[in-house]
């Protein structure tokens, strides 16, 4: 690939005026000819769908410049001399022309590539999958110049031969005098493409994440350095080339700091402007560098590799905070941690020593100090930061945990829960971005007037900076582990590091006197009477943990040629996070009790996440009470039991809490080992299967919060459904149930993988919402649809059938012991359909769907419930007493019946977004319509069966659903695919009266076509409708338009009926948020004045919410939205 020298060509063509000229080779490319014949253009780069694979970076510069081809609006502007290029000279035209390509364009390039040469190899049958688009990549970093001669180039190779000079990071070993990033970059290629060579994906993934990842970036930061020191000399109105170069590399680093923090990105980009009528860097180079050493270590950039800037005649400025040497060589020294409570095995004294920066900012706030508070907080002072030469380059404080480590953190299942939980409807928290929320409640915190309150900062910094960034250390590990890039003692010192992190320095067994989490725990845990072997059960039972994670790392190469470390791994740091979590719940409760208001909502805000993951139901209302309004003293106890009622989602017990010393009244008890499973009582514990739900909630969270890997890993691994045999626990995750050999016994299954080419459909529709490379087109929207509803509609229905015809085949067994687990299989089955949230307006499983769909299709009963839940239900006890009874032929007939029930919602869903999608939407430009991916789920979990039915009908519905491509228009005729369905009806035994109606659209064929004939034949009462609808439409949506936090002012509106308007908006997701930003729930009413009821799956409502399905169903509102106005529409 020869872009370089299009590069060369353009910086030529604008150098000599010819504009005309550099914008067409920038447009149409003209040396880089493809291997069919096509040529690729630095415009295709600069607008390629695929940079979505560089997962997070491109998240950020789209998300920065709130443009997605933010590099093409740069270089047009300057192609086109406008904006604030209209009266730059040639010369800086083509140092900004060719800057912005090699610093902003191929930078994400070559990443692109590489991503994606991972994602081929994947999901490429045939060894060395990914080669070439690694091969690519390889050619986008190096260029066709430097290839042959290497100097003079114009990639981010050659910039990093240019850098280094200035920065004497230079290899001089080689006599080539090329960069050590570059030749580090050019070792770690060419070891990726051996790795792909011999299909080892996950080692070429992690030699991009820590080796490429770390380093690619120090070219553009030295240029950015270098060019502040140049352009400080400068005069206002200065033609000088060097002005545009320094513009368009901070322009390529800067999204990447503000990610890290917002404060000092704003230094570089404020000096670092492109402006001819002001003095260039304002402030001075140093506080470029200054900035850069507060976000390097965010980056992952050893300051090290960037290097002192030493310009002639000047002093050298270097990015690393001090530079000392370690007195000496710690090696693998153990740290004695709590004078005996814990012996690491390799040395992590400089992590424990953090506790100090916590006496002192304890001891400043104690005195009234805020400010040197503040600043202890901000920039440490006792916990050093060495590199791997020993040298000393920065220190550890409890801010950059928060600030630096968020772009680290971003991926990560627990902080997404955070972010999501605390976010308000701009994606913000307090005014920032969301992603800096801990900061931004200890900048709260420190704010405090209140005597009683002073140190309150200092506790803050405790249980969201520290808490979060012990969490992020175990997420470390485990990525670590699962890229099988841990070696030796590697492993343990990672957990190590967690422990030193928790206990740290000065800490006594037993003793609330120390200073870190370990402390912390002892405090609450004291008040909740749960001492256990001399310290708090909480501290026991996490030191237990750590020493299990150790054992499990410690064994030689443990993740590289075990593969049962990993998922071992992962469940010893979900139960370490659970124990974590304990503090905060005792916290909360004490401080609710105590009525100390200040401390209680602090303690909230760090609990609610954790709700959020448990039922959204039980979120809301807690997020309300606590964190949007003040409560009243009689609302205590039901705000206590809600807490209570997510214990075992998180993992916990009432025992892990304890009993509250000063409150004698016991509430908490334990959840039953036979849970009500919706309407279905089983007859075994099958709560494991059940809490499946609670993964798709926690994949549903992740994807919304853009944690794709989060999302995947979950998928992949799962986390809730935790399987014990009484000898060892093993997870059961959505994954698993796609790719089941289990599948085979369910005749349907035989037309669903006939009719995909594939047994493992399910699973492939998944990951095309995993993994952008495979739909580059979809939005961020779409994707998080393919991937909840794909688990919803295609793995778990299908789950279901073959835990049944398992438990059909255990009945026909002549051994007594498969005979008796035909019931629990059976019991499995209706733990799939109902979940562990259960049939409730939050719930995420069957019953929950059907319930949501039949308030749309006026097929619910009196109560509000479904028609075909009931039945289902009604089936469900059928077959249970006919296993009890070893009928099994009986057994065998009511699992025919049910199939076609199962059904019905599946159907009601696919023709709700006929009716949705009958309104033209170009699919991705103007919108990011999600219904388009819904209507594709929902059409293609029916569609298998409905071509065995009747293959003309099949061919209609995949013809109105199938998935579009970039340009098509998507356009539903609600007419043929109800059509399609009534000649289906038939032949999948539905009757077309439990499918219903809506919005005027009948299943039954004579209630269809009277409608049609009552609104005028060929549909003209429709036409009429639709122009006044959409003249209504534009009337109120003139008045409502809702900007989506997450995908910006151009995502797709919801309209709300004129009741609802004042006080009801749609988030990103669909779901129904209070109008009032402090509030997400619909609570209004003074807390005196609500009468609070328990539902079945511990969510807690108003009385007067409780029949809102009896009164939805009671008449069909033919004229609701469309769009997702509830959690139902969107995660059922």
């Amino acid at each position: 690939l020869r872009l370089d020298l299009d590069i060369l060509q353009i910086g030529i063509f604008l150098e000599t005026e010819a504009y005309e000229a550099a914008l067409d080779y920038y447009t149409y490319g003209y040396n880089a000819q493809l291997s069919d014949g096509t040529l690729l253009s630095l415009e295709d780069l600069a607008k390629s769908n695929t940079r979505t694979n560089v997962p997070l970076q491109y998240q950020d510069f789209n998300e920065y410049y709130a443009n997605e081809n933010y590099a093409d609006s740069f270089i047009m502007d300057i192609l086109n001399r406008r904006t604030i290029f209209a009266n730059a000279s040639p010369q800086q035209l083509s140092a900004l022309a060719t800057s912005f390509l090699q610093g902003m364009v191929l930078y994400m390039a070559v990443l692109e590539n590489l991503y994606t040469a991972v994602d081929e190899c994947k999901n490429s049958p045939s060894q060395g999958g990914g080669v070439r688009s690694w091969d690519i990549g390889a050619a986008m970093f190096v260029g066709s110049i430097d290839a042959v001669h290497p100097s003079g180039g114009m990639m981010m190779y050659a910039l990093g031969n240019e850098m280094c000079e200035f920065f004497e990071t230079c290899d001089n070993t080689d006599k080539t005098d090329r960069a050590y990033v570059s030749k580090r970059i050019m070792e770690a290629l060419v070891n990726g493409k051996n790795l792909l060579d011999d299909d080892q994906c996950d080692g070429a993934l992690a030699l991009i994440t820590n080796s490429i990842m770390d380093i690619l970036p120090v070219p553009l930061v030295q240029a950015t350095l270098h060019f502040a020191k140049e352009n400080e000399l400068l005069d206002t109105g200065t033609d000088s080339s060097e002005l545009g170069r320094g513009y368009a590399y901070a322009s390529s680093i800067v999204p990447l700091a503000d990610d890290l923090n917002p404060d000092e990105a704003t230094i570089i980009e404020n000096n670092m402007k492109f402006l001819l009528t002001a003095q260039p860097v304002p402030d001075g180079s140093q506080a470029v560098f200054s900035a850069f050493v507060e976000v390097l270590p965010g980056f992952g950039v050893d300051c090290n590799d960037v290097g002192k800037h030493i310009p002639v005649g000047d002093e050298e400025t270097s990015v690393c905070a001090v530079e000392e040497e370690r007195p000496e060589d710690p090696g693998d020294t153990p740290t004695d941690l709590g004078d005996g409570l814990y012996t690491t095995t390799t040395y992590v004294q400089d992590r424990a020593n953090i506790a100090a920066d916590m006496v002192e900012i304890m001891k400043q706030l104690e005195n009234g100090n805020k400010e040197i508070a503040r600043e202890i907080y901000a920039r440490g002072g006792n916990s050093d930061v060495f590199n791997e030469n020993g040298v000393k380059i920065g220190q550890r404080s409890f801010g950059n945990f928060s600030t630096s480590e968020s772009y680290e953190m971003k991926d990560e299942e627990m902080f997404a829960l955070y972010t999501y939980a605390l976010q308000d409807n701009e994606g913000k928290f307090n005014g920032r971005d969301v992603r800096l929320y801990a900061d931004s409640i200890v900048q709260e915190a420190f704010e405090t007037r209140s005597l009683a309150d002073k140190t309150v900062g200092g506790e803050a910094a405790l249980i969201f900076n520290l808490w979060m960034y012990t969490v992020h250390e175990l997420y470390q590990t485990l990525r670590k582990c699962k890229n099988r890039v841990i070696a030796d003692t590697d492993g343990v010192h990672s957990i190590d590091e967690v422990v030193a992190y928790w206990i740290g320095d000065g800490q006594q067994t037993g003793s609330q006197n120390g200073h870190l989490l370990y402390a912390w725990a002892e405090t609450q845990g004291n008040l909740f009477r749960s001492n256990q072997f001399g310290q708090t059960r909480t501290n026991s039972n996490i030191i237990r943990l750590f020493n299990e994670a150790k054992l499990e790392l410690s064994f030689p190469n443990a993740c590289v040629d075990n593969p049962n470390t990993y998922p071992r791994l992962r469940i010893i740091v979900d139960k370490i996070i659970a124990v974590m979590i304990v503090p905060i719940i005792q916290g909360l409760i004490h401080y609710l009790r105590n009525t100390d208001s200040t401390r209680a909502k602090l303690y909230a805000k760090a609990f609610i996440p954790h709700a959020a993951g448990c039922n959204l139901g039980t979120y809301q209302y807690l997020k309300t009470r606590l964190v949007d309004n003040h409560w009243s003293a009689i609302e205590v106890d039901a705000i206590v039991e809600g807490i209570e009622s997510t214990y075992s989602c998180l993992g916990l017990t009432c025992e892990d809490i304890g009993d509250y010393r000063y409150y004698d009244r016991k509430t908490c008890k334990n959840e039953k080992a036979i849970m009500p499973l919706a309407d279905y009582t089983p007859e075994s514990d099958v709560r494991p299967y059940a809490r499946l739900d609670l993964d798709v909630l926690s994949m549903y969270i992740s994807m919304n919060q853009g944690a794709y890997g989060a999302a995947a890993d979950t998928y992949r691994y799962g986390k809730h459904a935790v399987l014990d045999d009484g000898n060892e626990q093993q997870v059961l995750s959505l994954y698993q149930l796609a790719t089941s050999t289990g599948w085979s016994s369910v005749p349907q299954f035989d037309s669903f993988a006939r009719y995909y080419g594939s047994d493992r459909y399910a699973n492939d529709i998944v990951q095309r919402g995993l993994a952008p490379s495979l739909d580059p087109h979809a939005s961020l929207e779409q994707r998080s649809e393919l991937v909840i509803k794909g688990s919803q509609l295609l793995v778990v229905q299908m789950a279901v059938l073959a835990a049944m015809h398992e438990a059909l085949d255990d009945c026909k067994a002549a051994n007594p012991e498969r005979q008796a687990a035909a019931g629990p299989a059976w019991d499995k089955a209706a733990a799939y359909l109902a979940g562990s949230i259960g049939k409730t307006k939050h719930g995420l499983m069957h019953f929950a769907l059907a319930d949501n769909r039949c308030a749309q299709f006026g097929t619910c009963d009196t109560d509000g419930k479904s028609k075909a839940g009931k039945k289902l239900t009604t089936l469900l006890y059928a077959g249970r007493a006919e296993i009890n009874g070893k009928a099994c032929s009986a057994l065998s007939k009511t699992i025919e019946e049910i199939v076609p029930v199962l059904f019905v919602p599946i159907i009601q869903g696919t023709l709700r977004y006929a009716v949705a999608l009958d309104k033209g939407t170009n699919v991705f430009g103007a919108t990011t319509n999600g219904d388009v991916a819904e209507g594709y789920i929902y059409s293609r979990s029916i569609l298998p069966l409905v071509e065995d039915a009747n293959r003309e009908s099949a061919v209609t519905i995949d013809r109105n659903f199938d998935w579009p491509d970039a340009t098509s228009t998507i356009r539903t005729n609600p007419n043929e695919v109800f059509d399609a369905f009534e000649e289906a009806y038939k032949g999948l035994k539905v009757d077309c009266k439990m499918v219903g109606e809506t919005s005027g659209f009948s299943a039954c064929e004579e209630a269809r076509y009277t409608k049609r004939e009552e609104g005028g034949g060929d549909n003209t009462g429709m036409i009429v409708g639709v122009i006044v609808g959409a003249i209504a439409a534009v009337a109120v949506s003139a008045l409502i338009w809702v900007k989506h936090p997450k995908f910006g002012a151009d995502s797709s509106s919801a309209i709300v009926d004129s009741e609802q308007a004042a006080s009801l908006v749609t988030n990103e997701a669909g779901l129904v948020e209070s109008g009032d930003n402090k509030s997400k729930n619909p609570f209004s009413k003074k807390s005196e004045e609500v009468k609070l009821v328990r539902n079945e799956a511990g969510e807690f409502n108003e009385d007067s919410q409780m029949n809102e399905n009896a009164v939805r169903s009671s008449q069909v509102n033919h004229n609701e939205p469309l769009k997702a106005d509830n959690v139902e529409d969107a995660l059922v």
